[in-house]
């Protein structure tokens, strides 16, 4: 289970990361940098939580 949420942790990571370089290409957008910041954030949290 625990390396289930790392992987889920990472992931997040990765989709934020993804999401603002789609946003900044695309011209920028509050709603799309909010959304990567939410799934940054989340992913973050995540991996401090599973190291515990």
């Amino acid at each position: 289970m625990l390396r289930l949420n790392q992987v889920l942790a990472v992931a997040f990571v990765v989709l934020g990361v993804a999401l603002a370089v789609v946003t900044t290409l695309h011209g920028g957008g509050q709603v799309g940098y909010l959304e990567a910041a939410v799934f940054l954030l989340l992913g973050i949290l995540r991996l401090r939580a599973t190291r515990g």
